[in-house]
C-alpha cells in the first residue's frame, strides 16, 4: 500500500468494540454526508481530467509551433548575415570603383572620358544592388520581429491556460479536500484486479461484490474470490482518513490471512507479523 502513499492503521487500537449493526448504522450516517458530494467529485475529476489533456494538448501544439519559429528564426537570422556579407562585400568593390574613377581622372581626357562612363555605370548598378540589400536586410528584421512577437504570445497563452488550470485544481482541493485521497484508493483498487467502473463504485463509498481474483502487491499473490465484498468506509485511523474493507477485515489483514493460509498449505512456515505504529500520510 507504501506505493499509493497508503499506510495502515494503528495496532493494538484500544478503541473500543461495536457491534456489526453499530458499525453500519454510523457508517450509514457518515455515507450521507459525502454521497451529496461524491457525484459533483467524479464530475470535477473528470472535468479535471479533460482540462489536464486539454493543457498537454495544448502544449504539444505550443511547443510544435515554437520549434518551428525557432527554426525559421534561425534560417533568417542566416538570411540577415549573408545579406549583410554581400552588402559588406558591395561597399568593398563600391570604395574601390570609386578609388578607380578617382586615378583614371589624372589619364589622358579620352581615357578619363570613357573610365567615367565606365565607373558611373558600374557604381550606379552597385548602389541599386546596395538598395536592394538593404531593403532585404530590413524585411528580415521585420520577419523576425514578428516571430519573436508571436512566440510570446504562444507563451502568454500557454502561461494563462496553466494559471486558470492550476485555480481550478485549488477549488477542488479547497470544497472537496477528500479529491487526492480518494483518488489513491481508487488506483489501489484498480491495481487489485478491479475494474475502473468497480472502483469508482467503492470511492463512491457504495459496496461492490467481487468474484475472480484480487491480486496484491504486497504478497505479489493473486487470490480467488466469489461474491466477496468490498467497501471504502471513513476511519479517522485509516490511510487518508479512510480505510478499505474485504469481507468486513481492513484489506491488509484480509490478504495477511489469505497469504498465511496458502503458506500453511504449502508447509513453508510464516513469520508472525511484527506491530508497526506508524503516523497516518499520504503523498500528494
Amino acid at each position: 500500500m507504501s506505493k499509493y502513499g497508503l499506510e495502515r492503521g494503528i495496532d493494538g487500537s484500544e478503541a473500543r468494540h461495536v457491534t456489526t449493526q453499530e458499525f453500519y448504522r454510523q457508517a450509514i450516517a457518515q455515507q450521507q454526508d459525502l454521497q451529496e458530494n461524491i457525484d459533483a467529485l467524479l464530475r470535477l475529476e473528470e472535468q479535471k481530467r479533460k482540462a489536464v489533456e486539454l493543457l498537454k494538448q495544448q502544449e504539444r501544439q505550443v511547443r510544435t509551433e515554437y520549434e518551428q519559429t525557432a527554426t525559421l528564426q534561425a534560417q533568417k537570422s542566416a538570411e540577415l548575415n549573408r545579406t549583410e556579407a554581400e552588402l559588406k562585400s558591395v561597399k568593398g568593390e563600391l570604395k574601390g570603383a570609386r578609388l578607380k574613377n578617382a586615378a583614371a581622372e589624372v589619364g589622358s581626357n579620352i581615357v578619363k572620358g570613357i573610365g567615367a562612363m565606365i565607373g558611373t555605370s558600374r557604381i550606379k548598378r552597385q548602389q541599386q544592388e546596395i538598395d536592394r540589400l538593404n531593403a532585404e536586410n530590413a524585411a528580415l528584421h521585420e520577419q523576425i520581429g514578428s516571430l519573436n512577437r508571436a512566440n510570446r504570445e504562444e507563451k502568454a497563452r500557454h502561461g494563462q491556460a496553466e494559471q486558470q488550470l492550476q485555480a481550478k485544481l485549488d477549488r477542488i482541493e479547497h470544497w472537496l479536500p477528500d479529491t487526492q485521497t480518494l483518488i489513491s484508493w481508487g488506483e489501489y483498487c484498480r491495481d487489485m484486479g478491479i475494474s475502473e467502473s468497480g472502483a469508482r463504485e467503492i470511492i463512491a463509498m457504495k459496496p461492490l461484490y467481487v468474484s475472480g481474483e484480487l491480486y496484491t502487491r504486497e504478497y505479489s499473490r493473486r487470490f480467488d474470490v466469489s461474491n466477496t465484498e468490498i467497501r471504502l468506509q471513513r476511519d479517522p485511523n485509516g490511510p487518508g482518513g479512510f480505510q478499505l474493507f474485504i469481507d468486513r477485515q481492513p484489506a491488509h489483514a484480509w490478504f495477511r490471512q489469505r497469504y498465511v493460509e496458502l503458506m500453511t498449505r504449502l508447509g513453508y512456515p510464516v513469520r508472525p507479523e511484527r506491530p508497526v505504529i506508524r503516523q497516518h500520510t499520504l503523498k500528494r
